[in-house]
């Protein structure tokens, strides 16, 4: 059996006793040594409250820059990987590379430097211009998904005759 006692000044008391043979054993641990005293630890309460808003925008900037990324990454998958190509014209896989490669450019140069705010406008940019072309390709895969699925289907049922 183990038991805790934490006094008014701040000293845990912990004992330790096996039940089977009878042997205690006791120790004290003080706040002396090594230990961050109240006045620092309510410093860095402080210091943490006062930094709170910086640490959101950081972290908002960081997912902001994440899903830029992924975005890019999104972008050059579509017009690079053999099964989008079929359903791409060359106009739309022009327009979505030069986005793509615009987008890494910008994001080489001021990427590391630019804020939240520049981060957003750069993947809304990106959005607007790929969004009606991944729009049309994601439609034109699901009718050529609908007619493969038409026409196993149709000959299943020729099958069965």
């Amino acid at each position: 059996m183990v038991t805790f006692d934490l006094d008014a000044d701040g000293l845990l008391n912990v004992t330790a006793s096996e039940k089977s043979s009878g042997v205690s054993k006791h120790i004290t641990i003080t706040n002396d040594k090594g230990r961050l005293s109240n006045e620092q630890i309510e410093k860095m309460v402080a210091d943490a409250a006062r930094h709170k808003v910086e640490d959101e925008k950081f972290r908002q900037g960081s997912q902001v820059k994440a899903k830029l990324k992924a975005y890019i990454a999104h972008i050059i998958k579509v017009t690079k990987e053999a099964k989008y190509q079929a359903f791409l014209d060359e106009k739309d896989r022009k327009v979505l590379t030069d986005a793509g490669l615009a987008a890494v450019r910008w994001s080489k140069a001021s990427g590391e430097t630019a804020d939240s705010e520049a981060h957003l406008a750069q993947l809304t940019t990106l959005t607007n211009v790929s969004m009606p072309i991944l729009k049309r390709l994601e439609q034109a895969m699901k009718e050529k998904a609908k007619k493969d699925e038409g026409k196993k289907s149709s000959g299943a049922d020729d099958n069965m005759d």
